[in-house]
């Protein structure tokens, strides 16, 4: 846990690093040094800890079929039943595919 004056609010604030365990004493320590060249920058801790996990989080949130299935829905109602049907029936061979191809 590291507790520091937050450079943009100017508020007292606790930053997790994470548990014991988990955490080795050596990568809190690199962790919080971090923490400190954040603060000397201006720049908020948490604030940075938070867009990190957003672009994280949009990477992998653009999966084939995750745009597939949001295209899907989108034309799902312009398009007769049957066609439908064949279209996500590719998409679902076109991507079991990929998955093998990884492995």
């Amino acid at each position: 846990m590291v507790n520091y004056k937050d450079p943009i609010t100017e508020k007292r604030t606790n930053l997790s690093l994470g548990s014991y365990p988990v955490i080795a004493l050596a990568k809190a320590r690199k962790l919080t040094m971090e923490v400190q060249e954040l603060i000397e920058l201006s720049i908020s801790p948490k604030e940075h800890r938070d867009e990190k996990r957003r672009q994280k989080q949009s990477i992998s949130g653009h999966t084939f079929l995750n745009v597939t299935s949001q295209w899907f829905e989108l034309k799902k109602d312009s398009i007769t039943d049957d066609y439908a049907v064949d279209i996500w029936r590719s998409f679902k061979n076109t991507s079991s595919l990929n998955s093998k191809t990884r492995q």
